[in-house]
């Protein structure tokens, strides 16, 4: 089964933009990307397992919507 990550946009200014990430919706962290350094930082983490990967799918796809200069969407997910 491939890996999947889901995430839930919860707050957005011209600085920063937080989401919810997670295996599923009811396992959810939270981490903040700083849109100037591209920075993203886990607030809270959800049950993961292996610990770390559910973070470390979301931080990809944030950063790959933060180089494309798209706008951050409500929801969106990783999938390998």
């Amino acid at each position: 089964m491939a890996p999947f990550t889901m995430l839930c946009k919860v707050e957005e200014d011209e600085a920063r933009v937080r989401y919810r990430f997670g295996p599923t919706e009811d396992n959810l962290g939270l981490l903040e990307l700083d849109k100037e350094s591209g920075e993203v930082t886990q607030l809270e983490s959800p049950d993961s397992d292996p610990p770390g990967v559910d973070f470390s799918n979301a931080r990809k796809r944030l950063s790959n919507i933060l180089n494309s200069g798209s706008a951050f969407p409500d929801r969106t997910n990783y999938a390998a």
